[in-house]
């Protein structure tokens, strides 16, 4: 394993789940049909997004606003943290971000894709 390999792991322990699938990418597109309260995120995103970071961002949002739509956020950390390393033609991750990209749906992107375009502005 090279050192860029390394750090990528090192980096992404902390995710257990990403919406890498046509099924789970539009099982979130449905979600954001309503407001997503910051009160019920974790659960309603468990399945969907499992990271740590995530998470913590998630706790800190609850805590400032328990009853507050947090499709935006999510679509921003979505766009910083998974959408802007992969590349738009292929759906696969840029060259340097590791082994994630055989994983993803080419499908699952497009639908991430316009959830960004919608709520990521």
């Amino acid at each position: 394993m090279n050192i860029e390999d390394k750090i990528f792991k090192f980096l992404n322990e902390g995710t257990w789940n990403v919406p890498s699938t046509l099924n789970k990418a539009k099982e979130l597109q449905k979600l954001f049909n309503k407001p997503i309260l910051a009160k019920n995120a974790e659960k309603d995103l468990y399945s969907l997004i499992g990271d740590d970071d995530f998470f913590d961002e998630l706790d800190n949002l609850k805590s400032e606003n328990p009853e507050g739509d947090i499709r935006t956020n999510v679509a921003h950390w979505l766009k910083y943290n998974w959408i802007s390393k992969m590349d738009p033609k292929t759906g696969n991750f840029k060259k340097g971000y590791g082994s994630w990209d055989s994983n993803w749906e080419q499908e699952a992107f497009n639908v991430l894709e316009n959830i960004i375009k919608k709520w990521a502005k």
